[in-house]
């Protein structure tokens, strides 16, 4: 039910950017982020175990920002993320290292009266399992080799943030987010396993209409 929602997002998405009349700049940005990831894991009795422990890791993004005369937001972007956790049973140590390519639509509003903007952001997002290992003590396995995890995720990521101006052409921004997996990732059990991150992402904007040819400014 979610990627049919997700495909039809994306339809109503590319319809607002192909408008150019509400548009009043277009932006490229591109950032980073210190990722706190962990799973939320439920037994197969219905049961959530909350011995999972986060790991830190890393992301980075590219994506391209249409901003409206209202101040609303829309954003089309990729990235990589890192995702996993780690659990301690008895005398064992488990952890699970993950990585994730990312696809991602936002759309927000930002209070556009300032220097400094705050702005709010909702983003739907579909991911794609390019590595994933996990180690038992010293043992390390590859999971999507053995395809014992799914090869996709899906969910939504919600986030705050500080947009600070530069000049006309640079902006800065500061971001706080929380990804919340929607797709269970566990391959043939009654288990569920779902990826739960924290993301505190830096990023620089540039904006592309001060560059860009005539036909693409037509809405300012």
């Amino acid at each position: 039910m979610i990627k049919p929602l997700l495909i039809k997002t994306s339809y109503v998405f590319i319809a607002i950017l192909l408008c150019g009349h509400a548009i009043s700049q277009n932006e490229i940005n591109i950032e980073g982020s210190q990722v706190i990831s962990n799973f939320k894991f439920v037994n197969s009795s219905g049961l959530i175990d909350k011995d999972y422990l986060s790991i830190t890791g890393g992301a980075y993004g590219l994506s391209y920002q249409r901003t409206t005369k209202k101040n609303l937001l829309f954003k089309v972007g990729a990235g990589m993320r890192k995702a996993g956790s780690t659990l301690t049973i008895s005398n064992d140590n488990y952890s699970w290292q993950l990585q994730y390519i990312d696809a991602k639509i936002s759309i927000g509003y930002m209070l556009n009266k300032w220097r400094l903007k705050p702005y709010i952001m909702l983003t739907p997002y579909y991911s794609f399992l390019t590595k994933a290992y996990q180690t038992v003590n010293t043992q390390n396995y590859d999971m999507v080799k053995n395809k014992t995890i799914k090869n996709s995720d899906y969910g939504v990521n919600g986030s705050f943030g500080i947009k600070v101006t530069l000049s006309d052409l640079f902006s800065i921004y500061a971001e706080g987010s929380y990804l919340y997996g929607l797709q269970n990732n566990e391959v043939n059990t009654k288990q569920k396993l779902y990826n739960r991150a924290y993301f505190i992402t830096l990023g620089a904007t540039i904006k592309i209409s001060k560059l860009s040819p005539k036909w693409l400014q037509e809405g300012k």
